[in-house]
């Protein structure tokens, strides 16, 4: 399935493209693909507002912050889903008068969905033929967050970029235990406590930044 979400911006034609493509893999998992598309106004020019999606980020840091957007909504999408399925309303491994189809929704996004479950019910058999084990797994919200898994370990980019990072850290937490015991002349006393504490810092900082490879909560009610 697809949908696609577009942002105008101003009257010359600039406009955002965000497409979303899923694809079911098994009972309450997805493969999903995404990307986002800038159109420039009349002049050829680019919005500023826009120039910020635009900027020369590597691979990784492009997947990595992925996260931020698409564990917005991956909880609730999670919890409904498997809601429906307890509640014995709906399952997508079982043929069903899908009566969701025919609902009213004031959102033009959810046209997409309402395409996609008419076409499964016209032309697919109404239900997904997945194989094995159509039981939908209980509840989890790690499963959610779980970057490493769904992610990461897939990724050669991220996987090369995980290995690099780890030794950065490394680097910054020695580099900070040795000017501490050493204490250079050259930095002199406050020098040294100030060059530790940086070192030590950056690789806090580091820490934080690797541990989005392998897990990125996110709560509605704190943000």
């Amino acid at each position: 399935s697809q949908v696609l979400i577009e942002a105008p911006f101003g009257d010359d034609g600039a406009a955002q493209y965000l497409e979303l493509y899923s694809s079911p893999s098994r009972p309450g998992f997805s493969n999903h693909v995404g990307r986002m598309v800038i159109l420039k106004d009349k002049s050829l020019e680019m919005p500023k507002l826009l120039q910020q999606f635009t900027l020369p980020l590597p691979k990784w840091a492009n997947h990595i912050l992925a996260s931020a957007f698409l564990h917005q909504d991956a909880l609730f999408l999670h919890g409904q889903e498997r809601s429906l399925a307890h509640n014995r309303e709906y399952r997508t491994s079982q043929p069903a008068n899908d009566s969701y189809s025919k609902a009213v929704m004031p959102c033009s996004t959810d046209k997409g969905v309402i395409n996609f479950r008419n076409w499964m019910g016209r032309f697919a058999g109404g239900h997904i033929p997945f194989r094995g084990d159509t039981t939908m797994p209980a509840k989890n919200n790690d499963v959610v967050f779980d970057v490493w898994n769904s992610h990461t370990k897939h990724c050669s980019y991220c996987l090369a970029a995980l290995k690099r990072l780890k030794m950065a850290r490394t680097l910054a937490f020695l580099t900070s235990a040795l000017i501490a015991s050493i204490r250079p002349k050259f930095l002199s006393a406050v020098g040294s406590v100030i060059s530790s504490l940086g070192f030590a810092g950056a690789g806090f900082g580091l820490s934080k930044l690797i541990g989005m490879f392998y897990k990125y909560e996110f709560s509605h009610a704190d943000n």
